[in-house]
């Protein structure tokens, strides 16, 4: 198994190197990598929602919808969706 470092090469593997290897996998196989990436990206995404929200980054936007919601600016979320 490869030794991950914190650049974008991974054992002297380069990015576009792990992109071409993607590319040529069969199409179960690219499946399989793309769940898994979609995976680690939501991961990723809640880690990073999480810690904006435990530093407080969200106060002012939270304050913002809640100003928005109070103001009559927001359509219900099955309007959205339905006119989408």
């Amino acid at each position: 198994m490869a030794a991950f470092s914190s650049g974008d090469k991974i054992d002297s593997v380069s990015v576009q190197e792990i992109k071409e290897a993607i590319k040529a996998l069969p199409d179960a196989d690219f499946r399989e990598v793309s769940r898994a990436v979609d995976e680690m990206e939501a991961e990723r995404f809640d880690r990073a929602l999480e810690s904006a929200a435990q530093s407080g980054k969200l106060e002012g936007w939270l304050k913002k919808v809640d100003a928005d919601i109070d103001a009559g600016r927001v359509k219900p979320l099955d309007e959205v969706i339905n006119d989408a």
